[in-house]
């Protein structure tokens, strides 16, 4: 702590809606370290900043919503990304940290009212570590990606208090080795995973 995000919209007419944000996320990820047995009090921290840029167009019929992101350490929202040790003081054992860095895009079209289809694609890419990694253990979510691409297709029927979808959505990751050097991901292999997705909702 903390973690904060400030953000702003700009909507120059009604179709339009553009914005920006930045969010801050400070860790303190130990307060104690041993050492040969030793217990040593520690002050470890890191900082990181994210970025982010948004649109949405709302047309007679449909819909097109588009945001791309810088993000540092977000794992905590489910996002790929976390963190690893820059440098230990072989002294106290007091370590540094770096941030993993993505860049995240997706896309989002909407058509229709009674019969609506859709259009999602997302990709992410990671860009590495700021500094050298000292060591192999890191921590987070899926940072052994160099890559991750999906898309999501969609179709439904839309009634007054009923809707039912169906919709199908392939995913892409590239898994590989962590370079220590760049915190990037080389030797990549792909994995694709397949998911259908069936809904019949009421509602009151």
């Amino acid at each position: 702590m903390p973690e904060l995000y400030a953000g702003a919209d700009f909507t120059p007419s009604n179709d339009w809606l553009m914005g920006a944000g930045v969010h801050l996320i400070s860790l303190k990820p130990c307060t104690t370290s041993v050492v040969d047995g030793k217990e040593f009090k520690v002050n470890e921290r890191m900082t990181t900043y994210s970025y982010e840029a948004h649109l949405k167009y709302t047309g007679r019929n449909y819909t097109f919503a588009a945001k791309s992101l810088m993000a540092s350490c977000l794992d905590q929202t489910a996002l790929i990304g976390g963190y690893g040790i820059s440098s230990v003081d072989p002294r106290t054992g007091e370590q540094e940290y770096t941030p993993f860095r993505h860049s995240t895009t997706w896309a989002n079209f909407n058509y229709g009212t009674k019969w609506k289809s859709g259009l999602f694609l997302g990709y992410t890419k990671n860009l590495g570590t700021d500094d050298e990694l000292v060591s192999k253990e890191v921590y987070g979510m899926g940072l052994n990606i160099d890559q991750l691409f999906t898309v999501n297709v969609n179709l439904s029927y839309n009634l007054p208090h009923w809707q039912i979808e169906l919709e199908y959505s392939p995913a892409t990751a590239w898994y590989g080795t962590i370079d220590q050097k760049n915190g990037k991901v080389g030797d990549t292999h792909t994995v694709t995973n397949h998911r259908v997705l069936g809904l019949v909702m009421y509602y009151f």
